[in-house]
């Protein structure tokens, strides 16, 4: 493999707490690939937003919805048909704000989120068809293409949704249809049975990146590994090869791959240290280690690393050259992440 680019979501921890969540860390293969490596910071970006950029794809208006669909083989894929993203959320109050809880706090079945998806395109069959890419991200084929102005749920998540609601010449009939679909919702067995069981109800749906795929997408990568649909959709809207991501890290002959690795995002949003120093440890020993050997190695001869995050973001490139820089010692991640964060 000549060169691999992995997009991490989730590294980049608060600094208020930094101190407290690299605490105990032993991570030298992560820590000599920062040293080593060139970094540059960036503007703040979602993980979406991000993966839309490598492809050339204007991050406030990409199709996210269609590559999600593309991505997930669930029909649809190409053409001229616009999907919207209308992902099943959990709407609660907060000092007198509703705000957004996403699907890593929902815990949705795939037989659950099948009843729901049945139950919305029986009573908004004039709006469209709901499909599933996974239980936690539903997609909208829609009957005509709307003037809005949408924000993803990764932009909305944890604050008010009050100055996130649909907008644009559309938006007034948006923000009423949501009404309904949570009138429905409100009342359906499935909400009232995880409402008895003690857990979150599914109480809306989040519209956002409407639009449709149109030409093929410039060739960026031969090869993508991601458990994320939009991800996967990227590359076959490109004529790439897509996977769901390998258990670690193993060079490959030549080519260029993209693996995108979200295993960190929420433990990060929740502030959960234990969990996110776990996930950290588990992708020490799955892929920086072994990224950090083929690199010595010359089996890989560059990589690039993309960190993600709502204060910054980080672009790290690492090449074979950098080895033969010994007097750039391995970085602590707590100091890298002080010098590539604003505080």
């Amino acid at each position: 493999m000549r060169e691999l680019t992995l997009v991490i979501s989730g590294l980049l921890w608060p600094a208020d707490s930094l101190a407290d969540a690299c605490r105990d860390l032993a991570l030298p293969a992560l820590e000599t690939l920062l040293g080593r490596g060139v970094a540059t910071t960036l503007p703040p970006a979602t993980l979406d937003e991000t993966l839309a950029g490598l492809w050339d794809l204007p991050p406030d208006s990409a199709p996210y919805a269609a590559l999600r669909v593309a991505g997930s083989g669930g029909g649809g894929e190409g053409g001229d048909a616009c999907w919207m993203c209308a992902d099943p959320v959990h709407l609660r109050f907060a000092r007198e704000s509703l705000v957004l809880t996403d699907r890593h706090e929902l815990d949705l079945a795939l037989g659950e989120a099948r009843e729901l998806v049945d139950a919305l395109n029986g009573a908004f069959a004039d709006v469209g068809e709901f499909t599933i890419a996974t239980p936690g991200e539903w997609n909208l084929r829609l009957n005509s293409a709307p003037q809005l102005v949408t924000h993803s749920v990764a932009q909305v998540l944890g604050r008010s949704i009050e100055p996130f609601l649909p907008g644009g010449p559309d938006g007034a009939q948006w923000r009423r249809i949501i009404n309904e679909m949570q009138m429905l919702l409100h009342a359906h067995p499935v909400n009232q049975a995880r409402e008895a069981q003690g857990r979150l109800a599914i109480n809306s749906v989040w519209p956002w990146g409407a639009g449709s795929l149109g030409e093929r997408l410039p060739l960026r990568h031969q090869t993508v590994f991601a458990d994320t649909p939009l991800a996967r959709g990227l590359a076959r809207a490109s004529g790439g090869t897509a996977g769901h991501l390998p258990a670690g890290f193993t060079p490959a002959a030549d080519g260029s791959a993209l693996a995108v690795l979200d295993s960190l995002y929420y433990p990060a949003v929740a502030l959960e240290v234990g969990a996110w120093q776990a996930a950290l440890r588990e992708l020490e020993t799955a892929w920086f280690r072994p990224l950090l050997d083929a690199l010595r190695r010359r089996r890989t001869s560059h990589a690039r690393i993309i960190l993600t995050g709502d204060a910054a973001c980080v672009d790290i490139r690492c090449g074979n050259a950098g080895w033969w820089k010994f007097w750039q010692r391995p970085l602590a991640l707590e100091t890298f992440l002080r010098q590539v964060t604003p505080p």
